[in-house]
């Protein structure tokens, strides 16, 4: 299962230089979340949505431009200041429990792969679980993905009420070193905040802060959860498989799928958890 079978080949990359506007059109455009920084046809670094989302709120430079003044911008303005580096890459002849340990212990969501210096293809979490929905019936190891979700998922996952700041799913994510929150009133789902949820008020309210600061004004942000989170949401039951779950994470290109009894909550699997139960196979 080498990496080369099914990774991206034709990889959209972006210069250190080039503007987060840039940056942000190649992800709509494309449809993708994550750009290899290259210069000089080497990797120098790793821009994703999630940067993007934090440092500018997925806002263009036009909608960052102090109004009566046009040489301010609020934020970052290219690439090299927001990129992650050093990157974590891997070759071609790596296998997918490879790309899959590698992603957990270094918590990334993408892998550009390389052959020598030459970028030569990328895989995310998204393309491994969609390779192993494709290998299930080629590769014995695969046959735990037929097991019921019951068994791996996050039973009870801490949640914050719909009335509860923005901040109380934020500090959830950092002490239980999560990316998901479920939003409840009791025991009942009414939604999911993401850290991508999370990073685009961040990001917005940073800028809107420093435009106000510019103005000689002051800003105060009073988002709360039920202002952010996503109600329309893919579920399954306790009954379901991993590989359901795969498949609706795969169909959906969401990283989450709660677990419920009727409309309470039951539980929560993410793509890091079949992704992480996967890599256990090859060690």
């Amino acid at each position: 299962m080498k990496l080369e079978r099914f990774a991206t080949r034709t990889v959209i990359s972006i210069t250190p230089d080039d503007s987060l506007d840039r940056a942000i059109g190649l992800m709509e455009r494309h449809h993708i979340h994550h750009l290899p920084v290259v210069k000089d046809r080497k990797i120098t670094g790793m821009v994703s949505d999630r940067d993007l989302l934090l440092a500018v709120g997925w806002q263009l430079s036009a909608a960052r431009t102090v109004p009566g003044h046009s040489a301010y911008l609020c934020g970052p303005g290219t690439v090299a200041e927001i990129m992650s580096r050093p990157v974590i890459t891997l070759e071609p002849d790596h296998s997918v429990f490879d790309a899959a340990t590698v992603m957990l212990t270094h918590q990334v969501h993408a892998i550009p792969l390389v052959r020598g210096k030459r970028l030569v293809g990328i895989v995310s979490k998204h393309d491994l679980l969609t390779r192993y929905l494709a290998l299930m019936d080629a590769e014995p190891r695969l046959s735990v993905l037929r097991e019921q979700v019951e068994k791996h998922m996050t039973v009870r996952a801490h949640g914050i009420s719909p009335e509860e700041p923005v901040q109380a799913a934020l500090t959830i994510m950092r002490d239980r070193h999560v990316h998901h929150v479920p939003v409840t009133a009791g025991d009942v789902l009414l939604g999911i905040i993401s850290d991508r949820d999370i990073r685009r008020v961040c990001g917005l309210e940073r800028i809107q802060d420093e435009a106000a600061q510019a103005t000689g004004k002051f800003y105060l942000g009073r988002s709360t959860a039920s202002e952010i989170m996503t109600t329309d949401l893919r579920t399954v039951t306790r009954e379901a498989t991993l590989l359901d779950v795969a498949h609706e994470m795969t169909t959906h290109a969401i990283g989450c799928v709660p677990v419920v009894d009727g409309r309470k909550l039951a539980g929560i699997l993410t793509d890091t958890d079949i992704v992480r139960i996967v890599a256990r196979l090859d060690s």
